[in-house]
């Protein structure tokens, strides 16, 4: 079963068996329209803080695929070889032109062992260019989820900034 998340709301990632996944793979998607800006995909390995372990600790993802009318990054999250040093991955989408809020019917959604487990669909984006979606964090030795929801004004320069990045 999928839980629905709303903005702040989290969900532990475990598998059937109540165990740690080893991975999850996160879906960031989106109905192609032909209004919708380029779009970009930043994933950022974060500390305590929320900020950047290291400037070498982020990725851009620039080309979604698209199919079935649908634009998404599917990005695979290796849970197991992420780092003690590492208790949070933030996951951001940024439009270089234009703003989040024109990706309709935006969704993230949260797979583990094959099976769906969580969905956040952002309602009520602030506009901005810049958008905090979701992050997968680390509690002890479990694995959860947050929806975040986040926007950021400054694009690039401002998301940057928010993870302690050169901007």
């Amino acid at each position: 079963m999928t839980s629905e998340l709303v903005r702040g709301g989290n969900l532990p990632l475990t598998l059937d068996d109540g165990g740690t996944p080893s991975s999850a793979r996160l879906w960031f998607s989106w109905r192609s329209t032909g209004a919708a800006p380029p779009i970009s995909l930043l994933a950022v390995a974060c500390d305590e803080q929320g900020r950047a372990v290291s400037p070498a600790h982020q990725v851009t993802y620039t080309v979604p695929t698209t199919s079935g009318g649908r634009s998404q990054f599917a990005v695979v999250v290796d849970l197991a070889s992420v780092p003690p040093t590492v208790p949070n991955l933030a996951f951001a989408l940024l439009a270089d032109e234009g703003n989040a809020t024109q990706l309709p019917d935006l969704a993230a959604t949260v797979a583990v062992d094959g099976r769906q487990v969580a969905r956040y669909s952002p309602h009520d984006l602030p506009v901005s260019s810049a958008l905090v979606v979701l992050e997968v964090y680390r509690r002890g030795a479990k694995w959860k989820v947050r929806a975040i929801g986040q926007g950021l004004s400054n694009g690039r320069t401002g998301l940057l900034r928010a993870f302690a990045l050169a901007g």
